[in-house]
């Protein structure tokens, strides 16, 4: 009987354990999910001379969502359990797994050793182990340095994290697609290892240079609706450094200015999806300029999804100009 009660207890334990891990990352997956998975969709959709099956396009999708939500699951354990992050989110986000008393702060601890431990071994099965390592490395000195309390700094780290993340989900999609990985690897292994810079061509090089500025220039759209945590932490965000009117104008105007970049000069082929693109655009301009004279606005939150809307079609443009 208390074999039995054991078992039936450890299977009820399994749905509470996985939404636990989802809400570690819950936040990340409109912000950083979405847009990095369009940006597979574009590197898979590509003109190509390899034909991809249905079967290998999903497990190409699926292989690149399991190594991006491995690397943020492991950042955000160890950020979500620093003293800092939790008085922050008693005030700001209340379901996450330490203040709703989900896990404890131990055991929160070893699942990150057991996630780092699971991600070593999917990276060098798909020979992104350089970037996995590389996004550790930062997620390390973000989290144990005060570089989340600097706006410039924080942005930098943004773009960065964006930019690996892209670069590695781009690398497992076409490996995944093309059946390559290290234990089928007709290059040298050390190379497959590490990463291939030559996986991805120049024109997706590009795209990542542009749309990690463009993350470098806008991602504080996240800081206006967390304002409140930001203060009693102490953090420099721009609404906080230059006030929310003239911090949503700033915003705006590189909102607007990036989307008139993107959209115009680039797609005058493909009309709707610069609209799409540009429309977007303004209408985190216009929510954002809404809700300049509130320090807690509604419409900061509309502006951030919408925000999101926006990067990720910009993510998914790269595959109009091919």
């Amino acid at each position: 009987m208390d074999v039995r009660a054991s078992l039936s207890e450890a299977f009820w334990a399994i749905p509470f354990n996985l939404y636990t891990a989802f809400l570690f990352t819950k936040s990340d997956f409109k912000t950083i999910l979405a847009p990095t998975m369009c940006c597979v969709l574009a590197a898979l959709v590509s003109p190509s001379d390899i034909q991809v099956s249905t079967l290998d396009f999903l497990s190409a999708l699926a292989n690149s969502f399991v190594w991006c939500w491995l690397n943020l699951f492991i950042f955000n354990i160890e950020n979500q359990t620093r003293s800092y992050s939790i008085i922050e989110d008693q005030v700001n986000k209340k379901w996450r797994p330490i203040p709703s008393n989900r896990i404890t702060l131990p055991s929160a601890r070893m699942l990150r050793y057991f996630a780092i431990l699971l991600c070593a071994i999917y990276s060098h099965y798909f020979g992104v182990s350089a970037l996995a390592g590389l996004f550790l490395y930062f997620g390390f000195l973000y989290n144990n340095t005060n570089i989340h309390k600097t706006a410039l700094a924080r942005n930098v780290f943004c773009a960065l994290a964006y930019a690996i993340m892209g670069l590695g989900a781009d690398i497992v999609a076409l490996r995944t697609s093309r059946h390559v990985s290290t234990l089928t690897a007709v290059k040298p292994l050390t190379q497959l290892y590490l990463c291939d810079w030559k996986e991805l061509d120049s024109l997706s090089y590009q795209w990542l240079a542009v749309f990690s500025m463009v993350i470098l220039s806008t991602i504080h759209v996240s800081d206006f609706p967390d304002i409140d945590g930001d203060i009693k932490l102490g953090r420099k965000t721009l609404p906080i450094l230059v006030g929310i009117s003239r911090g949503t104008k700033v915003t705006a105007y590189m909102i607007m200015g990036w989307s008139v970049f993107i959209a115009f000069p680039n797609f005058a082929s493909a009309t709707t999806f610069a609209c799409g693109i540009f429309a977007m655009g303004m209408m985190v301009c216009y929510l954002l300029l809404r809700g300049q004279s509130d320090r807690w606005s509604r419409k900061h939150e509309r502006a951030y999804m919408y925000y999101t809307i926006w990067l990720g079609l910009i993510a998914f443009a790269p595959i109009l100009t091919r």
